[in-house]
């Protein structure tokens, strides 16, 4: 009959809870990552019962008892991630909660299991978990849901079986066990332990018909109890109040038993003394259990009677079972409140690291202060891996010790990547990762060496140019008094041909070879060779035209216009070698008329700001052209690389070496008409 009521209450429970078809959906998908770390769950559990003298008791039958009782537990688990949720699901929960009648597991214990497994199943969630963050929110509420339905039934099966076993009891026994139930039921969903405290208060006295509740609490302060919620006392007094734990009193001798202890008669007490403030009217007996976990003490609840009264077995158990829930409660929420603690302490401490640092979990990362600057982002604004992988523009694995490709195992690896990212305002850094990977998170230590990479590849450069022009000057020594050679014979044969035009063909082009010879020595030595600047304060708008007038002789015949918008004041003037500036204006001019068809738009746009703590006029230079393919943009600047049917490949060369040796940069994109857009940053200021 009590499990018939069971299944009947049992669609009622679900209604209540909310439990649905899509939660047995998300908890049957979910079951192959739950049952992944049964055997560590199962191992964990039974570790803990077999550890504390009161659960260990229980079990009497040795180890083949305790691996019986795992198979049992892990067909639970099982059970419970499959269903199907059906009568004989629910008659195997109601012979659970039997059973625990039979070997003697009260229900705080049953409570603390169920904690303790709920745990450690949304934890296995949270670790194996690849879906998105909702996703996994509404999977952990759809299995706390099924854990509070097997609960119910379990404890209210418990309760029935031993009330049928038990002598007849009164009322006040009946709402003593409701009141475990409620006090189990707050304490599970996570309330917070300074309510729980001041319900307990209220319950417990109504229980025991008592005259007057304490519950107090320890202060941090050696021996030092402060009365934290009262039924009976002054209001003024409940949070203020506070007691001293003398040698010889109440107090101390509760704290020295583990269980609740009692006194039917003040007068005839001889065991302990009443402490100096807690009497606010005489009490001819009283009732004490403390509260505390492992060696550590929370308080102590008390209970007071006007009238004598003989205690029995079930107020001692009663009274116990409410310690051992809240120390539970007290317990869990101090680790909570420490946790918290450690990772705001952790946090601070990342967060002060002049390093950048970022935590990976999930597809979900944390980044600190120094990474929000190196980047530009802010912290919502880099909240996934996704967002991470959108201002990525490239990276680059680096071997340790030899290894490219280290496997990943239980006690992690770590991975040396070199990183280029754009940052919000548009620069591109590089970044050396050092990054630590484990089977459940990975962090990062991230350092901008986009200088030091700049310095290396300019001294790099430097070291070329240097043997390049060693090179160039021996080779041009050497071939001048060849070419002279060439050129005076040449000549000579042309008074010889003059009669045999195909002869004079092949002469003049013999001469314009040799011109073109001449000419590549020449640019090439230029090339080389030191620059040395004429600094003087520049107008940008007159460079820029200075240039597009010196490309007058391929404007001849074609519809070609250039445009200057200066964005504010400050883009005005620069600090250069005009000289050199209008060079590279007026190659950059050239390669876009010879690449755009008419009519031919150059767009040119400047505008003063700032990075990396110096002030720069950044100068926009873009095209309605074809624009350069990525693969060319990429090599742009490398010397003798050329698109164009005719020249050296040493224009973009050049003018790269003329922005650098100013202090500035130069680069190349896609611009907004597809076509190309160089991106020039010359320093402001005098030198």
């Amino acid at each position: 009959m009590s499990f018939d009521r069971s299944h009947f209450e049992y669609s009622l429970l679900q209604q209540y809870v909310g439990w649905t078809d899509a939660d047995a959906g998300r908890v049957h998908a979910a079951r192959e990552l739950i049952l992944l770390d049964t055997t560590t769950m199962v191992e964990d559990f039974y570790a803990e019962i077999l550890r504390h003298p009161q659960t260990a008791s229980i079990i009497s039958g040795g180890k083949r008892q305790v691996e019986r009782l795992k198979g049992s537990l892990r067909r639970w688990i099982a059970e419970l991630c499959s269903g199907p949720y059906d009568a004989a699901y629910i008659e195997r929960r109601w012979k659970i909660g039997k059973r625990h009648v039979d070997i003697g597991v009260g229900p705080m214990f049953v409570i603390a299991a169920f904690a303790r497994l709920r745990y450690r199943m949304i934890d296995t969630l949270r670790i194996q978990w690849e879906g998105t963050t909702s996703e996994l929110t509404e999977t952990i509420l759809s299995l706390n849901r099924l854990l509070d339905l097997d609960l119910s039934i379990i404890q209210d099966s418990y309760e029935l079986e031993n009330l049928a076993r038990s002598e007849p009891i009164d009322e006040t026994g009946i709402r003593k066990h409701r009141v475990l139930a409620e006090i189990g039921g707050r304490a599970l969903e996570g309330l917070n332990v300074h309510d729980l405290f001041d319900q307990v208060v209220i319950h417990v006295a109504e229980s025991f018909s008592a005259n007057r509740c304490d519950l107090w609490e320890s202060t941090g302060v050696d021996r030092q109890l402060l009365l934290r919620s009262g039924f009976g006392w002054p209001v003024e007094k409940i949070g203020q109040h506070t007691v001293t734990i003398l040698a010889g009193s109440e107090f101390d001798f509760v704290l020295d038993h583990r269980r609740a202890i009692a006194t039917s008669d003040w007068n005839a007490e001889k065991r302990f003394e009443r402490s100096i403030g807690t009497e606010t009217e005489p009490f001819e007996s009283s009732l004490w259990v403390r509260l505390s976990a492992e060696s550590q003490h929370f308080g102590i609840l008390a209970l007071h009677f006007r009238e004598p009264r003989l205690f029995s077995h079930a107020d001692f158990d009663f009274l116990q079972s409410v310690s051992n829930i809240l120390s539970t409660a007290v317990a869990r929420q101090e680790e909570l409140q420490q946790r918290t603690e450690n990772e705001q302490r952790l946090r601070r401490l990342v967060d002060q690291l002049p390093a950048g640092a970022l935590y990976l979990s999930n597809h979900q990362i944390v980044v600190n202060s120094a990474l929000e600057e190196m980047t530009g982002f802010e912290r919502g604004e880099l909240s996934t891996i996704e967002d991470w992988q959108r201002i990525l523009l490239r990276q680059e694995e680096k071997p340790i010790n030899g290894d490219s490709n280290p496997s990943l195992d239980d006690k992690g690896i770590v991975i040396h990547r070199s990183a280029v990212i754009r940052r919000k305002d548009g620069q591109e850094r590089v970044l050396d990762i050092a990054a630590f990977r484990s089977l459940a998170d990975e962090v990062w230590l991230l350092h901008d060496v986009t200088e030091a990479e700049y310095r290396n590849e300019r001294a790099l450069r430097a070291e070329r140019l240097a043997a390049i022009g060693q090179m160039i000057t021996g080779l041009a020594h050497e071939s001048r008094n060849a070419l002279q050679r060439i050129r005076a014979c040449t000549e000579m044969l042309e008074f010889d041909l003059e009669s045999n035009p195909s002869a004079m063909e092949l002469l003049g082009r013999l001469g314009k070879a040799q011109d073109d010879l001449r000419r590549l020595f020449d640019e090439v030595r230029g090339y080389a060779a030191p620059i040395t600047l004429e600094w003087q304060n520049c107008s940008v708008q007159s460079m820029l035209e200075e240039a597009w007038e010196s490309c007058e002789p391929l404007r001849v015949g074609r519809i070609a216009h250039m445009s200057v918008t200066i964005g504010n004041a400050g883009a005005q003037e620069v600090w250069v070698d005009r000289f050199r500036i209008v060079q590279v204006f007026r190659n950059i001019f050239e390669n876009a008329l010879a690449a755009c068809e008419d009519p031919a738009e150059v767009e040119v746009t400047c505008l003063e700001t700032t990075f990396d703590e110096k002030t720069f006029v950044e100068i926009r230079v873009a095209d309605n052209g074809p624009g350069i393919p990525p693969k060319d943009r990429a090599r742009l600047f490398e010397p003798f690389f050329t698109t164009k049917a005719k020249g050296t490949g040493l224009g973009m060369a050049i003018a790269q070496r003329v922005i650098e040796v100013h202090g500035g940069r130069i680069s190349v994109e896609e611009s907004a008409k597809h076509g190309a857009e160089f991106i020039i940053a010359l320093p402001k200021g005098s030198r």
